[in-house]
């Protein structure tokens, strides 16, 4: 949305064309619907493309969010050159009457695309699963693009066709799209997604009925007040039902399966979360529970699922921790059995396991940090009867927050940093791709939760283990070795412990759990003798400690400094995440991933080739769709650029497209990890985006004249580089503070690059303007359009494989080209008559 808001090349001609002195100018107050309308459509659209993300993230995997900046960017671009290219369709006396109907057809599509998306998951389920997936992404791309497509004609004929201060017309856009980003977290944290669809509709029904008051056409009027009110009732009323646990529409398959009706239900910006089950008293579950569980323990649980796959359990606690015993059965609960009395810290609380875990072993203190507040509500609120009232018990402290930033300015000090499988198979199937990685898995997060253990204190990790693929194991192993190396440890081996449970009855025994205990200190005689003892008589193997190792690669994983050069050897890539390449979870190799592209026989092997052909299937349907609507209707339609005198500008504004969606989606990355939760990430840079760009973008297009045009692009480009140097460094400096006070270090960060990032396109439409090139100004949005989308998809290959700074600087190298472009044929100018 934001590329379209200030690259607009017709919003460019239209501010030109505002400094005659015979355009006529409407009165400002008969023109309040239309600026309301425009803001309010505006608003709409941005509240659908970060809605998507969360869709994205229940009904598939958390990877496709980037997919939802793609859709809009393909939409709105469709949208946009329909306007110029059927221009005689669009005559400026029923300008007013078609942004009406459009805006009425935008929301009637809102509500069909995400309804029909709902249903195509049933009517392939016959195929086979791949087969299936595939039609699912092929028909998903186009079909949630359709509600953009009429909304982005509404804002290009607002832009371009309106009579009126181009400046309020701006205004309206972009305030409306900036408060677009944070209106729909706070309506996220009143109702659901399907309900929220249904209020986005009404939404734009009412800036339908606002264009056509302003139209005087009272048949679209009616016909959108109806619907706006038909909207608004259904919305409130299937909230009530989804309070209720009875909603009347819902996503169909969640993850390629069908979900029970929950017993509970409450979605946010980030997360989904269900409770489903029964109380009946049954045998206890846990994901790493001994085998040796002696087969007369019960209890009563509750299952609490994070966007259909990560999982947990509330368990029935009335302050008899006799009946909680199950708890010291399980891997993850290891280091208690070497370190009592303390102060254990845990990560992600879920549904309060490792709390009851740590009072079961009598420990003195507890805190428990969680960043998702349904989850604290659901645990403490909703079924706090039910869990005991755990943040009631003296010694225990729940606190809502992001981990990383509660211990970088907390002044305790830990014996016991508990993280057990806090990302479950959400983040391991979607091979955790753009927009998603948790920033746990990290040197910069372990170096730091290190310091702020005691001198003897330990560090708990579990995941997910196979004797097939412990690539999880390793990396774990990997990143604990070169930790302990950054805080100054010579031998790392000393420090670390592995145990695994080879297989887990919980997920049927197709795999296993491991857990490492990495100590500040190295692990005396009598911590080994223990763990070794506990493992044994809980049917657990103890694959790695200070004297002995079970495999290998593992002993090769942790040697010191001598592991970088074996890990150069690996196939697999086991090298440490870094808060530059955070994802934990991918470990194919580009080469290797690539390859596999080609040979579905082998797709099995790797998870993480699974989810790259996926991305592979989403760039050739996305470079499809641009071809067949929107430049293949340019070759059809628009003049033919002459490569000898525009060839140079159309490289200009190819390469701002590329260079643009480069720097955003890096940015967008790098802040996901510093403020805790990819879409509040979303919502943050592109709110800033939105007005800092829109700014710079108007400022420039007021008029600069083409002699200073050089020197903002060498700004532009100087500033660029500035911030891709100085954004860690602050976002590290700034770590420890508030939400609030991250929130504002972003938006500082954000601003200035996004101010001079406005310039580039407004700049080579003034140049040309100034060559007589405007009649190709559809050929230079359309490139321009079409690279964004592309750039969207492929951002997420260079993310993933090469890190957030690569693809940030790769941007950057993209608006070096489109300066030197601008350059060219700004000289070039001056040399034709």
């Amino acid at each position: 949305m934001y590329e379209f808001v200030h690259k607009n090349p017709a919003f460019c001609l239209k501010i030109m064309e505002s400094t005659s002195e015979n355009q006529n100018l409407t009165n400002r107050n008969s023109n309040w619907p239309v600026y309301s309308g425009i803001a309010l459509t505006a608003c709409v659209i941005l509240m659908y493309e970060i809605l998507l993300t969360r869709i994205f993230s229940v009904t598939m995997w958390y990877h496709f969010a980037f997919m939802a900046i793609s859709i809009a960017m393909f939409g709105m671009t469709v949208g946009t050159m329909l306007v110029y290219i059927l221009s005689n369709r669009f005559p400026p006396e029923r300008t007013k009457a078609q942004m009406a109907s459009y805006s009425l057809a935008f929301a009637i599509t809102i509500v069909f695309a995400v309804l029909a998306f709902a249903l195509v998951p049933p009517l392939v389920s016959k195929l086979d699963a791949g087969a299936a997936w595939t039609i699912f992404l092929i028909i998903s791309y186009p079909l949630l693009a359709l509600p953009f497509i009429p909304s982005g004609i509404v804002i290009a004929l607002a832009l371009t066709k309106l009579e009126g201060k181009i400046g309020r017309l701006y205004a309206s856009d972009l305030s409306g799209a900036a408060f677009g980003c944070p209106g729909i977290i706070i309506l996220l944290s009143f109702t659901d997604a399907m309900s929220s669809i249904v209020v986005l509709a009404a939404f734009a029904s009412l800036a339908a009925a606002l264009f056509a008051h302003a139209a005087a056409q009272v048949r679209i009027k009616t016909l959108a007040t109806v619907a706006c009110i038909t909207f608004t009732l259904f919305a409130v009323a299937h909230t009530i039902m989804v309070r209720s646990h009875h909603p009347l529409i819902s996503l169909s398959l969640i993850k390629g399966a069908r979900e029970a009706p929950p017993l509970y239900e409450r979605w946010n910006s980030f997360s989904r979360v269900v409770i489903n089950g029964n109380e009946d008293l049954r045998r206890p579950e846990g994901w790493g529970l001994s085998p040796l569980l002696p087969k007369d323990m019960r209890t009563e649980q509750l299952r609490l699922v994070i966007d259909g796959s990560a999982a947990t359990v509330l368990t029935k606690f009335g302050g008899d921790l006799s009946k909680v015993e199950h708890l010291k059965y399980d891997i993850t609960a290891l280091a208690h059995w070497i370190r009592h009395d303390g102060h254990v810290l845990v990560v992600g609380i879920g549904g309060g396991r490792d709390i009851l875990t740590a009072l079961a072993f009598k420990q003195n203190k507890v805190t428990g940090i969680e960043i998702n507040n349904n989850i604290i509500n659901a645990l403490t609120g909703v079924y706090g009867d039910f869990t005991g009232h755990l943040d009631r018990i003296p010694n225990v402290r729940i606190i809502n927050d992001e981990a990383r930033s509660y211990v970088a300015s907390s002044g305790d000090r830990f014996d016991i940093i508990q993280v057990s499988l806090i990302d479950t198979f959400a983040a391991t199937q979607a091979g955790a791709l753009a927009l998603t990685e948790n920033s746990l898995y990290t040197t910069e997060c372990w170096r730091l939760l290190f310091d702020h253990l005691t001198s003897g204190g330990l560090l708990s990790f579990s995941r997910w283990h196979t004797k097939e693929l412990p690539s999880e194991t390793y990396r774990l192993v990997s990143l604990a070795n070169t930790s302990l190396l950054q805080s100054g440890i010579k031998e790392p081996r000393k420090h670390i412990m592995i145990a695994v449970l080879p297989k887990s009855e919980a997920i049927g025994g197709r795999g296993g759990v491991s857990t490492i205990l990495v100590s500040k200190s190295p692990f005396s005689t009598s911590d080994v003798t223990t763990i070794r003892a506990e493992c044994a008589r809980m049917g657990f193997d103890v694959i790695l400690d200070p004297d002995h190792c079970t495999d290998p690669r593992l002993s090769d994983l942790c040697s010191g400094e001598q592991a970088a050069n074996i890990l150069a050897r690996l196939p697999e890539d086991l090298t440490a995440p870094t808060d530059d390449r955070p994802f934990f979870f991918q470990t194919t190799r580009v080469a290797d991933s690539i390859r596999l592209l080609f040979h579905p026989d082998q797709w099995f092997l790797s998870c993480i080739s699974f989810h790259v052909r996926e991305l592979f299937v989403i760039l050739v349907v996305a470079f499809v769709l641009n071809a067949v609507f929107i430049l293949l209707p340019l070759v059809l339609v628009a003049r033919k650029p002459s490569l000898a005198k525009s060839g140079t500008l159309l490289v200009h504004f190819l390469s701002i497209g590329l260079g643009f969606m480069l720097l955003e989606i890096a940015q967008m990355q790098r802040l996901s990890i510093f403020l805790g939760a990819p879409v509040l990430s979303l919502a943050v840079v592109l709110f800033t985006l939105l007005l800092s760009g829109g700014a710079g973008s108007f400022h420039t297009a007021l008029g600069t004249p083409l002699r200073a045009a050089r020197l903002r692009l060498a700004l532009l480009l100087l500033i660029v580089i500035a911030t891709g140097f100085l954004t860690p460094t602050l976002l590290n400096e700034f770590s420890g503070v508030n939400l609030m006070g991250r929130i504002a270090v972003a938006i500082c960060l954000v601003s200035p690059m996004g101010f001079v990032l406005g310039m580039a396109f407004p700049l080579g439409i003034q140049l040309a303007h100034k060559k007589g090139l405007d009649d190709l100004l559809p050929w230079f949005w359309g490139l321009n359009g079409s690279a964004s989308v592309l750039s969207s998809v492929l951002s997420t290959f260079l993310l993933l494989y090469y890190g957030i700074s690569a693809t940030y600087f790769a941007g950057a190298a993209c608006y070096v080209l489109a300066i030197i472009a601008f350059v060219i044929s700004e000289r070039a100018s001056k040399l034709e008559p």
